[in-house]
């Protein structure tokens, strides 16, 4: 959760204060796009998710604008959040999105992986990922 506060740029007076919930989402979905579109192999078709909540969804509709996805993995503690989050991309965009019960077995064979989870932890191991 935060907050943002907008100024006015000549006084420094507070002119409001917002909840930053949804502008954070939309950014880290933004960011996933961004960087899959200028460091993801040209030809990359198909993603591993780690995470299936909010930022997950708002992720996987920047990285449907920068490439031509045909796969879908997705990993979740919540079986099912992650079975909602595929079966939203499968009814509404017609990819190829499947729910699994592993990390392992969502970033491994996978062009491109992004993680949406507040862990501390490390959750993806670098031998599951292709070079």
């Amino acid at each position: 959760m935060a907050v943002i506060e907008l100024i006015d740029p000549d006084n420094g007076y507070p002119l409001a204060i917002m909840n930053e919930t949804s502008i954070i989402n939309m950014r880290t979905g933004a960011a996933a796009g961004l960087a899959t579109k200028y460091l993801a192999r040209e030809n990359s078709e198909s993603f591993g998710f780690v995470g299936s909540g909010v930022q997950a969804l708002l992720s996987f509709f920047a990285l449907n604008e920068v490439m031509k996805i045909n796969e879908i993995k997705i990993s979740s503690r919540t079986l099912e959040t992650r079975e909602n989050l595929a079966r939203m991309i499968r009814d509404n965009y017609g990819i190829d999105a499947k729910a699994v019960e592993t990390v392992k077995e969502a970033v491994t064979g996978m062009d491109v992986v992004t993680t949406t989870t507040p862990s501390r932890t490390p959750l993806v191991l670098s031998k599951w990922v292709d070079e």
